[in-house]
């Protein structure tokens, strides 16, 4: 699971653990119910249908104001970044994990960026708390939004749970190594493989280190490809380790804790992040760690004897050597990181949002939901005459139709409420007999009956979001 997933999961969980007083509405995809199973009562989930990307992105810019007056919510938080427009009922708080759109912004491709600096300006702007994950992240908004008033910024460290802990257990420990046909020693490394995670520099390091004392360790790289995938390959092609470096692609989370447990080392050089899941993670779990000396890693990591420059080849081929060769210096940098991660967990990182929150539990009283789950809003009474694919397509045109946006053929195929199905029978059910006292079309859009203005809407829309973007 990514950070971002990773910090809602943790922080909905020990919210639902500490508090239950405040009411809370959770806003989730129906395919991820069973990730906050078990909440308390006073925890509603409120499922939204699997939404294409386009559908989705507009959800989150403006079904929110509804979300608010159904509800009738105290707070708004937007844990990634985006911010919700028109907002002025309720306290907003949004979380910033890292700045990498506006710090290293060559990292990622022109709409992207834009699109992401953007949400971001609006959400700094707009927003009336700002929680940054680590004392880099707030110094960073600081220093790209100079404007933003030091009492709107709060940090609130990002944690881990009591699932990382040392796995100790030799069978477990030796399954893994037979799996991964990892050898008796291997170092490490967990995390999307992107280009800021500087695998370069780690394969560069690895290999000197298999020729420096070394040659029979093995590296192990973890995480879902990314943009750093193909300088990874070739990088491993071009230093002849092939044989010496395994790529199991990504790994659930409940397989974790008994890979870091087995690695001789764990190494992180990433050149810079907000807060550093793995490395909590890996310190959790009782092994060596070293990371760079930078961003947040150098503040989460907290000692030097951990850290070495990101780009240092030889300084990472050297600390490696002396982990795996010197084992008082291997102790001491485990019975140091198994201390460490017990600054970082998500009770405390709950305690302190559950302040965050009660700040402003006077602006309004909540109309709550107190038995059962929350009603989906979105899905709305069919015709009984209609066929299932038909009431279908016919929910998802009246959900995109609270927020004017009619959708294309693909789009009512991605976005179907209730049903899933070919984009063939999609196509079919669209232009058939039983749709047409419901669904009209126009210039490749699907919309109600009598809301074809619709479509120079959406168009106009575009055009706006093109101009800003530009």
């Amino acid at each position: 699971m990514a950070g971002a997933g990773r910090y809602i999961c943790g922080l909905v969980s020990a919210l639902s653990r500490i508090d239950t007083t405040n009411e809370y509405f959770i806003f989730l995809k129906r395919r991820d119910q069973k990730r906050f199973s078990g909440l308390g009562e006073n925890f509603h989930l409120v499922t939204l249908p699997n939404l294409s990307r386009p559908v989705r992105i507009v959800w989150e810019i403006a079904a929110p104001r509804q979300m608010v007056r159904r509800y009738g919510l105290d707070v708004w938080h937007s844990p990634h970044y985006l911010l919700p427009a028109g907002l002025d009922d309720v306290h907003s708080v949004v979380t910033f994990h890292d700045l990498t759109f506006f710090l290293m912004p060559h990292l990622y491709s022109g709409t992207k960026r834009r699109f992401f600096q953007a949400a971001i300006r609006h959400a700094a702007a707009r927003a009336d708390t700002i929680v940054a994950v680590s004392d880099t992240t707030r110094a960073d908004a600081r220093a790209v939004f100079p404007d933003l008033s030091p009492e709107k910024l709060v940090r609130v460290y990002s944690g881990t749970n009591g699932t990382f802990k040392p796995v100790t257990n030799p069978a477990a420990l030796a399954r893994l190594k037979t799996a991964l046909q990892t050898g008796s020693k291997f170092v490490l490394f967990v995390g999307t493989l992107e280009k800021r995670k500087n695998l370069g520099v780690l394969l560069s390091a690895f290999h000197r280190l298999v020729h420096n004392g070394h040659p029979d360790a093995r590296l192990v790289v973890v995480g879902k490809p990314e943009n750093g995938l193909r300088q990874t390959l070739e990088a491993i092609r071009s230093l002849g380790l092939a044989d010496r470096v395994v790529l199991p692609g990504y790994l659930p989370d409940a397989d974790l804790p008994v890979l870091y447990s087995a690695a001789s080392l764990f190494a992180y050089p990433s050149q810079y992040e907000g807060f550093g899941f793995p490395v909590v993670e890996a310190m959790a779990c009782g092994t060596p760690v070293l990371t760079s000396n930078t961003s947040a890693l150098r503040e989460i990591s907290g000692r030097s004897a951990m850290q070495v420059p990101p780009d240092d080849e030889a300084g990472w081929a050297a600390r490696m050597h002396r982990v795996l060769s010197d084992e008082a210096f291997r102790s001491s940098l485990v019975d140091y990181g198994l201390e460490r991660a017990r600054r970082f967990s998500w009770q405390q990182t709950a305690e302190q949002m559950v302040e965050v929150y009660s700040r402003f539990r006077h602006r309004r009283t909540a109309i709550r939901v107190t038995e059962g789950q929350a009603e989906n809003p979105f899905i709305a009474r069919t015709p009984e005459k209609l066929s299932p694919l038909g009431a279908a397509i016919l929910r998802t045109l009246v959900y995109s139709d609270i927020f004017d946006f009619p959708l294309t053929e693909d789009e009512v195929h991605a976005s179907l409420i209730g049903a899933t199905s070919t984009r063939e029978a999609v196509r079919q059910m669209l232009r058939a007999q039983e749709m047409r006292p419901f669904v009209e079309s126009s210039e490749g859009y699907f919309f109600l009956r009598g809301r074809g203005h619709l479509v120079e809407k959406r168009k106009e829309r575009a055009r706006a979001s093109a101009r800003l973007l530009a």
